[in-house]
């Protein structure tokens, strides 16, 4: 639904294509970065041929929530990092659609996820940053001092600049949630 239409093809009215579509169009969307729209529309593309049909009518109905579940899970027995995503991504249409009226409510507001990780186990021991910062080149090595004592993404730190220090704090942007931020220096 969200790809161009020809002049005589009548658009889908009144169902959650319209919204998926409504929401593609949206600013909410376009302020997105580029690979995030990407497996956006990658992944509502194979909620439209499951979905897409469905009257927009429906969603006030309170059993609507467990025919999305049951899709979660039949997706989630395979997969179950990709049946979360798929369900957050259609809540986000979900929930532009009920910003503007289209729909009372967001049925998938709050559920439940079946993918978990736990990477408490996966840290850097002393013994680690020793043999990295024994074998590393010296850029590599100041990023990971950065990112020790700053908490940031690689790929946030490796965009820093000298202007970015001003003596006592490093100010940067972060990629991900596009906020500045002002972190004192060790």
């Amino acid at each position: 639904a969200w790809a161009k239409q020809d002049a005589m093809t009548p658009l889908d009215v009144g169902n959650i294509n319209s919204l998926i579509r409504s929401y593609l169009l949206s600013l909410t969307f376009e302020k997105k970065a580029k690979s995030t729209q990407k497996e956006y529309k990658r992944m509502l593309t194979e909620l439209e041929k499951t979905f897409g049909k469905m009257p927009v009518k429906a969603l006030a109905s309170p059993k609507v929530k467990g025919v999305f579940l049951d899709y979660q899970e039949e997706i989630g027995r395979d997969r179950p990092r990709e049946a979360d995503n798929r369900l957050s991504v259609l809540s986000a249409v979900f929930a532009y659609a009920t910003r503007r009226g289209e729909i009372v409510g967001n049925p998938l507001e709050g559920f439940e996820r079946v993918y978990s990780v736990d990477r408490s186990e996966i840290i850097w021991t002393e013994s680690d940053i020793q043999k990295f910062m024994t074998g590393a080149a010296v850029e590599l090595q100041r990023v990971l001092i950065l990112a020790i004592h700053t908490g940031q993404r690689y790929g946030d730190l490796i965009r820093l600049r000298w202007s970015d220090y001003d003596g006592a704090s490093i100010s940067l942007v972060q990629s991900k949630g596009k906020v500045r931020l002002t972190v004192p220096c060790s």
